[in-house]
């Protein structure tokens, strides 16, 4: 229910006809609506014999949040528009009827709620961009943290950047991205993101390049690419490495020439794109081998990051898990919780192959599933340490750190041999996402296909 407030309109049917709509009626005087500190949703104001122009610009700095609505009369009608811009929400030259009266109240406040869901976007965007959001306070994530606020920093308003991110799956390279995009002069522009592992070979070109109608079987329509798309901003291309090679070779002519062609034209368009790619993969390693043009890894990486994964620092885990927790609860509308001792040992111990995306989904799921106010180790469902075996030193393997490679690649030959090759159902019976599987698919060399015949 709003709350409109009537300034010197002594309007009956006008207030039947608002209190009919659901809202809240209040009246004053002029005297008062000036002098006092009224915040109502909508005001509709008679200004009398004041200067309305002066009297909306002090209603709107009083109480900016309230769409303010001046009614004057015809005679004060060349005064319209400068009363819109001294700050008045909508200006009405009287008579104004019941009926109408409540559509213009309805339509103020129907802007009132896509103002603040744009608001809020734009924070939560902003927030996206913030140095403080990457959270660390380990020496290799303060090192990283260092390296890219001296950069953003210095390249702020310069030319459109190429950059690199490496980092196994669920790293951040996302929420670095953000920060390099919103930290630059293009932060007013569009931040476009693809992902080259959900999108089949046959259809990343059309979605990077746009296609003319025709230029393929199903091309109905043209369709702008997201390299165009992104103009002026930037595109972050995550996972990189899924890129054919003729994409390769297009995005590499992209990147030298700054002009795009749209897939069945003849026409090229130029473009002011700052280009983020993001691997799991070792490009480098990729590049050697011949599957990643060395070329276009030159072009992509003017400058390099790499994130480290989670395992390597215990008590950044931590840290990332109290926020996660705080900000879960208030999304959820839940009370505050708070972790248990052996909850944060839990998680330092915790090796995170998925690293912060797996961390925010055990989180995640401690919140939902379990009630009271403590979560403890139990409610984030983490596998339980292997017992020392006897007779070896302190517990250790005599392989050491080996021993958790042979038992992934064993677990994941396991998985992928009973979902016959198929890298989602495995990544779902190893509950990870399908994009840290194919990671760990890449670096232990298997096979799904082979191993979908596998006994």
């Amino acid at each position: 229910m709003a709350t409109i407030l009537l300034v010197d309109i002594e309007d009956a049917a006008l207030a039947g006809e608002l209190q009919a709509a659901g809202h809240a009626i209040a009246r004053c005087g002029l005297d008062a609506a000036t002098s006092g500190n009224p915040s109502p949703d909508v005001a509709l104001v008679r200004p009398g014999s004041a200067p309305p122009a002066s009297l909306a610009l002090k209603l709107a700095a009083q109480a900016p949040a309230t769409a303010w609505v001046m009614l004057l009369a015809p005679s004060a009608a060349a005064q319209a528009a400068a009363v819109l811009d001294a700050g008045a929400a909508d200006v009405v030259i009287e008579p104004l009827s019941p009926a109408a009266g409540r559509v213009l109240v309805t339509r103020l406040l129907r802007e009132q709620r896509v103002r603040a869901r744009l608001d809020h976007f734009e924070r939560d965007e902003a927030r996206k961009g913030n140095l403080t959001e990457v959270i660390g306070d380990s020496k290799p994530m303060r090192d990283l943290l260092d390296q890219v606020a001296r950069v953003s920093r210095r390249s702020a308003f310069g030319p459109a950047l190429s950059v690199t991110l490496t980092g196994e799956t669920g790293t951040g390279k996302g929420l670095l991205a953000r920060v390099l995009h919103y930290s630059s002069r293009r932060r007013d522009r569009a931040f476009v993101e693809i992902n080259c592992a959900a999108i089949p070979a046959t259809l990343l070109e059309s979605e990077l390049f746009g296609h003319e109608r025709g230029a393929f079987t199903d091309a109905r329509a043209a369709r702008v690419g997201l390299l165009e798309a992104a103009d002026g901003g930037t595109l972050f291309l995550d996972e990189v490495a899924y890129l054919a090679a003729e994409g390769q070779a297009k995005l590499l002519t992209v990147l030298e020439t700054r002009r795009v062609r749209r897939l069945g034209s003849s026409t090229e368009r130029q473009i002011d794109v700052q280009v983020i790619a993001a691997s799991s993969q070792d490009l480098g390693a990729l590049a050697a081998r011949g599957s990643f043009k060395p070329e276009l890894l030159h072009r992509l990486s003017a400058l390099w990051f790499r994130l480290p994964p989670l395992r390597d620092r215990a008590d950044d885990a931590v840290l990332l898990a109290e926020r996660i927790l705080a900000r879960t609860c208030e999304s959820y509308r839940l009370p505050a919780k708070h972790l248990s001792e052996a909850a944060r040992e839990a998680i330092r111990a915790h090796s995170w192959p998925g690293n912060v995306r797996e961390l925010a989904h055990a989180v995640e799921r401690a919140v939902l599933v379990e009630e009271g106010e403590e979560v403890a180790a139990a409610h984030l469902s983490l596998p339980s340490a292997p017992a020392p075996s006897p007779g070896r030193a302190g517990g250790f393997p005599p392989e050491g750190l080996a021993a958790i490679d042979s038992a992934e690649r064993a677990l994941i030959e396991q998985a992928l041999r009973e979902a016959k090759g198929n890298v989602t159902r495995a990544a779902a019976l190893l509950k990870v996402s399908r994009d840290v599987l194919r990671s760990r698919v890449d670096k232990y060399g298997l096979d799904p296909a082979g191993l979908a015949g596998a006994d």
